[in-house]
């Protein structure tokens, strides 16, 4: 039960999609059940009977200047901008129409967080001449006996016609759906005969891959370099999650630029970025990289560790009870408790990224490399803001990553479409 409450706590719009929302709408009072690194983990509002150094609030820090005046807090709105300038030069070609259509079956504590992204996938859409249905089930899927049955079959029903749509090009599902696991089984993973750990999990993979804009559906996070490279010849759909593409992109924009001297943003292009054809293929750029990510959800923390191990970062993937380490030259390795820690992970990381979806919870500066790169896409302040800005002026500070992972959600769209065109000229 306790990894299923972790696993469910991970996968959250509000955990991974919406970071966005945190200074744009109010969203309503959440309860965690975990309480995460409470001992031993330092949290910057502890105060200590030893310590003369005075914290200050976040209120003295914001009336002092904005956020995003001091030049340490990187605004990653050019990014998202030149994502989705590339989306407005495929759907202002009008040779074919662009058309994705949101899922969202939650009646549980996130219905709230989903409905605000999907109003902002829907703002975008509009903008960036995308067709945006979203398709909302009334009834309370979550829980058991007859309802949670019948919310299934419902769920069931609009993924099949969503698939088999000729006028639908990708699909979105708000997750998560069921907070509980009492519909485990009997639902199995044809390809590996294994049950599915949670409904949700089930869910997924009954989006075909071609319409599956997240990139969520299927196995293909458990490896690292097991998949053969693609070549310009094959047919290969290379997708990737949404927030792992937008975190791993702001740090090649954000980053990796910074390193090299070539900033690419705020600017007007995106060919700097790795191209979709790319994200499998080793860089050399990305070979001296340490990352630290306090996440290994499905949906963001262990795709982005696979993704940036695959381009030759070395990425520590720190979860509630256990660190993995993932290599470059393909290997995964659990951690020895006694050598790796948080502590130690966050003192070799050149990046850390943190999703921690617990409102206790803050990042302990102290133990930070100086110029590091700090990314945060929880909802909740993993970060304090304030002690960031006025003890760590030498730390790179990314606050939110919302509006990029809604421009590569319409990338993927677009992406999908022209993946389908070039297979129907060869049927």
């Amino acid at each position: 039960m306790r990894s299923l409450v972790r696993r469910e706590l991970f996968s959250t719009y509000s955990s991974c999609h919406h970071r966005f929302l945190r200074r744009q709408s109010p969203l309503s009072n959440k309860s965690c059940h975990i309480r995460w690194f409470h001992d031993g983990f330092p949290c910057c509002h502890t105060s200590s009977s030893t310590s003369s150094v005075s914290v200050p609030t976040v209120e003295q820090v914001s009336t002092e200047k904005p956020i995003w005046e001091h030049p340490s807090v990187i605004d990653v709105t050019p990014l998202a901008e030149s994502l989705r300038q590339h989306v407005r030069e495929f759907t202002s070609q009008k040779k074919e129409s662009l058309k994705l259509v949101g899922i969202l079956a939650n009646q549980g504590p996130h219905r709230h967080d989903a409905i605000v992204y999907a109003e902002s996938i829907q703002d975008n859409c509009e903008q960036d001449g995308i067709q945006f249905e979203l398709w909302s089930s009334t009834a309370h899927v979550d829980g058991c006996g007859d309802t949670a049955v019948d919310g299934i079959h419902w769920i069931q029903e609009q993924i099949k016609n969503a698939n088999e749509s000729q006028d639908v090009d990708g699909i979105l599902v708000f997750y998560p759906i069921y907070q509980q696991q009492l519909l485990r089984g009997p639902y199995k993973d044809s390809i590996t005969g294994v049950y599915y750990k949670t409904c949700d999990d089930y869910i997924r993979d009954l989006v075909l891959p071609t319409k599956d804009v997240e990139g969520l559906c299927g196995a293909k996070w458990l490896r690292v370099l097991d998949d053969p490279l693609p070549t310009a010849e094959s047919n290969f759909l290379q997708l990737y999650p949404c927030t792992a593409l937008s975190v791993l992109w702001s740090i090649e924009a954000y980053h990796l630029s910074r390193l090299s001297s070539i900033h690419s943003f705020p600017g007007e292009s995106m060919e700097t970025l790795s191209k979709y054809s790319e994200l499998h293929v080793p860089s050399c750029k990305w070979k001296n990289l340490t990352v630290s990510i306090i996440n290994r959800s499905e949906i963001m923390g262990r795709p982005l560790a696979v993704m940036l191990a695959k381009k030759g970062a070395t990425v520590y993937s720190i979860d509630i009870d256990s660190i993995l380490q993932f290599r470059p030259n393909g290997r995964m390795q659990r951690c020895n408790p006694a050598d790796a820690t948080l502590q130690s992970c966050l003192a070799s990381s050149n990046v850390v990224v943190t999703g921690v979806p617990d409102p206790n919870y803050q990042l302990p500066l102290d133990y930070i490399q100086e110029n590091s790169t700090i990314i945060s896409v929880s909802e909740y302040p993993n970060v304090c803001e304030a002690t960031l800005l006025s003890d760590r002026p030498d730390i790179h500070y990314i606050p939110q990553v919302g509006k990029v992972t809604v421009a590569v959600l319409e990338n993927n769209l677009v992406h999908l479409k022209k993946f389908n065109l070039e297979q129907s000229q060869y049927q």
